[in-house]
């Protein structure tokens, strides 16, 4: 078996049809595995019925347990010699992941990171890439590959099977994607990336990234220790500054779902929220890389500031931006990420 395809799937009956049957056939063997996590909108009924047409299509049931633990149950049972992940409500190019298969295969990578199209309803596609590099080029770039969004997500990259055979998903809301391409990263001999776009991702109203999580600033500290770990490992030079910016970037993030419909919180409780998470930055000295933008600069100096009612404000009006102006709103975040 050269590859196995691992989709975690919770209530995706109106795209996870659609994104099996959009996964373009490799000519060499392969397998996709299909987790359902405890859906209860129809999705295992499609997917009952998908796998009676297709050999290659394989269904794990289990109770829901989230997509971290899908991911892992999955891995646990593949058979390829290479694996790459897919999302229940995104696609892979065409002629992909053949095509990255064998441009791992001819690179000799264990690891092999390429880009990706982000798309939003009725929009035009924006491509997020880099340019090629072997082992010695990631080291070196490390710190603009994150900043470029290369190192975000589990999908658009080609794992060995072998490189991540004990590793898994931990079991994180959010960020558990780059916890797992981290520790893959830490380990992998011959990682590379290719500037080819493999994967559609799909920006979804409503989608995770938008959603209030009570735990999401441990998270991003979390994270941000573990790619200081990374860059630490791989003697990857001048780190910080790109640490720092994705550290407040993600923040920032945290702090703007807390006006989201999806937050639960009062008034007070919210400035409660922010001042806890204020209180980590205290004697902090941050920098940032010199090219961060003017609105950057803005909101991490009311960061700064350590005044929870100012974060709040500010919050509140990044979030009223990104619903009336959701695509400005992206192109705003990610302006000088690329």
């Amino acid at each position: 078996m050269k590859l196995s395809v691992i989709i975690p799937v919770f209530n995706g009956a109106k795209t996870i049809e659609s994104t099996v049957a959009g996964i373009p056939r490799p000519a060499f063997p392969y397998e996709i595995l299909v987790v359902d996590d405890g859906s209860t909108d129809g999705t295992r009924e499609i997917l009952s019925g998908l796998a009676k047409k297709d050999p290659c299509l394989r269904v794990i049931v289990q109770e829901n347990a989230g997509p971290a633990a899908a991911r892992n149950r999955a891995l646990g049972e593949a058979a390829g010699e290479y694996v790459t992940f897919c999302d229940a409500d995104d696609a892979f190019l065409p002629g992909m992941p053949e095509a990255a298969v064998a441009e791992a295969e001819k690179r000799g990578a264990d690891l092999l990171l390429a880009g990706f199209l982000l798309t939003e309803p009725g929009k035009p596609g924006a491509p997020y890439t880099y340019r090629d590099l072997d082992a010695r080029g990631i080291s070196e770039h490390l710190g603009e590959l994150y900043r470029a969004n290369m190192l975000n997500q589990a999908w658009a990259k080609v794992f060995r099977r072998d490189l991540i055979r004990d590793l898994s998903f931990p079991d994180r809301k959010w960020g558990e994607d780059r916890l797992f391409l981290f520790s893959a990263l830490a380990r992998a001999k011959t990682p590379a990336l290719w500037s080819q776009p493999v994967y559609e991702y799909r920006q979804q109203p409503g989608s995770l990234i938008s959603r209030f999580l009570s735990d999401k600033c441990e998270i991003c500290r979390e994270v941000d220790d573990a790619f200081r770990a990374l860059a630490k490992e791989l003697n990857a030079p001048a780190c910080r500054e790109a640490a720092d910016y994705m550290l407040v970037k993600s923040l920032w993030s945290a702090f703007t779902t807390l006006f989201s419909p999806s937050c639960p919180l009062s008034a007070g409780e919210k400035k409660d929220y922010v001042r806890a998470a204020l209180a980590e930055e205290r004697g902090q000295e941050r920098r940032f890389p010199a090219d961060c933008g003017r609105a950057f600069k803005i909101l991490a100096k009311t960061l700064a500031s350590g005044d929870p009612a100012a974060v709040c404000r500010t919050a509140r009006l990044v979030a009223l931006a990104s619903r009336v102006m959701p695509s400005a709103a992206r192109r705003a975040k990610h302006a000088y990420n690329r």
